[in-house]
């Protein structure tokens, strides 16, 4: 009879998933229509198999982002409170099964760093409250609820499941997910092909599956120096060394081709900090002499994206950027509590003038004007600043800066991780990213996957294996 049972189930769900399949593929095509019944199927398995194998549902979860955020395309409705995707499902049923654990793990964590968790009590509260400045009230909800809230269970999942035994693990689901972006992105440059010049014309085009290349320059800069880190500093078989050295080549490929100028400069800052150490000072010297000695040559190159020829302020790019610092000032003066999620555009676009005729008059005539709007802030703490306020931008930097202080407390085991942080801030200030933007929110969940490592660092408890 179970046996019966069992079949006719499969049968169901291979019908339902054919079905949505064929509508997907009518919607928005062959390969968009395939990763939406790829992310459909993924989600399928762990929802079954979630309260059994709850670990390998984790890692299938973080290995699966670069295909899950794909889906956004069929999948990200609203739904009042929050917007609705493959990940936010995924997170809400493996915390919901394990909530038991987590709320153990929790109240364990408030203990143990009280100041820690009133900051992300305060970021989460100040968030919600930001909505009720916004102009629409409910995107700013949904949106908060989905980038803000959802994430941070991400990193309760991390450390009320695995223990300091599963990091390797987590890293190496971290680095195999960034692979699957890079892989894409590749197929996405032979289609437009191999020419520097080509590729450099059409950055805008070679998303790696993301929304756009300084997503994707984000997240593999998350991952890079805990790839680095396996390689260098923990004891390897042979075959997880052929493994990490081709993903290292495969990466730093794949960041070059972004022709993102922070990405170039984080990349040359990732090999600087990770080589700080006893082991390869002498290394880490001669890279820093090296480095100090072309500086000036390679610096003007690299703001221009390989061009030095002209004035930093004849470039529409580096403008913008001046123009969104000062008009974010403004904003995060004017408007303590936010403005809401969502809506930094509608408050750059009314505030951008005062911003540009309050910049000296010497200065501007040099200046070329941006002649576009800024969607966001391209820094993540003005972003938190103007849509959540001051006191939700107080909370981030204190969240960090505890991290911080935790990986520097346990150096040796947090040193990848250490590293991925300032690298999220360098990229964070400098390229500008966001916890959610326009539907992808893998570097957020990153992020609390980072801040949960650390956590398991800290402590010595033992994990689960079985809900």
């Amino acid at each position: 009879m179970n046996i019966k049972k069992n079949y006719f189930k499969w049968l169901l769900m291979s019908v339902f998933v054919i079905v949505c399949a064929l509508l997907s593929i009518r919607l928005v095509g062959i390969k968009d229509g395939f990763t939406f019944t790829l992310s459909l199927i993924i989600t399928l398995y762990i929802l079954i198999n979630a309260k059994n194998d709850i670990k390998r549902c984790v890692y299938l979860f973080i290995i699966s982002m670069p295909i899950l955020v794909t889906a956004r395309k069929v999948l990200y409705i609203d739904l009042f409170i929050m917007k609705l995707n493959f990940e936010s499902i995924i997170i809400l049923y493996i915390f919901l099964c394990n909530y038991k654990n987590i709320k153990l793990k929790i109240n364990e964590l408030f203990k143990k760093n009280k100041i820690l968790s009133y900051f992300i009590i305060l970021f989460c509260i100040s968030s919600y409250i930001s909505c009720f400045f916004s102009t629409n009230f409910i995107l700013s909800l949904e949106l908060t609820t989905t980038s803000i809230l959802i994430p941070m269970l991400v990193a309760s999942i991390v450390i009320a499941v695995f223990n300091k035994q599963d990091i390797k693990r987590i890293v190496y689901s971290l680095i195999i997910s960034i692979n699957f972006s890079c892989l894409y992105g590749l197929l996405q440059v032979v289609g437009i092909g191999l020419n520097i010049e080509t590729i450099k014309s059409s950055r805008e085009l070679i998303t790696f599956g993301y929304h756009n290349v300084n997503i994707f320059v984000n997240v593999v800069l998350m991952v890079f120096p805990l790839l680095l880190n396996e390689l260098l500093y923990k004891k390897n078989r042979v075959s997880e060394n052929i493994f990490l050295i081709l993903s290292i080549l495969l990466q730093a490929g794949c960041i070059f081709i972004t022709f993102s100028r922070g990405a170039w400069l984080s990349l040359g800052l990732v090999i600087i900090l990770i080589l700080f150490s006893k082991k390869y000072r002498y290394i880490f010297i001669a890279i820093v002499i090296v480095g100090t000695l072309i500086s000036p040559f390679m610096l003007p190159k690299i703001m221009g994206r390989g061009d030095s020829s002209g004035h930093f302020l004849q470039n529409t790019s580096n403008t913008a950027r001046v123009l969104s610092i000062i008009t974010s000032k403004d904003i995060i003066l004017d408007n303590i509590f936010g403005v809401g999620y969502g809506n930094f555009n509608e408050n750059y676009r009314l505030n951008a003038d005062n911003a540009y005729m309050s910049i000296d008059a010497d200065i501007r005539k040099y200046m070329v004007a941006p002649l576009y709007s800024m969607e966001h802030a391209h820094n993540l703490f003005l972003n938190v600043g103007v849509e959540l306020g001051i006191f939700a931008l107080i909370s981030v930097l204190g969240i960090f800066t505890i991290q911080f202080k935790n990986c520097i407390k346990k150096y040796k085991e947090n040193r990848g991780i250490f590293v991925s942080l300032i690298l999220f801030i360098f990229i964070g200030v400098t390229t500008g990213i966001q916890f959610n933007h326009k539907g992808v929110i893998t570097n957020t969940y990153m992020l609390w996957i980072l801040f949960g490592m650390i956590i398991i660092n800290m402590n010595n408890s033992k994990s689960i294996n079985k809900i």
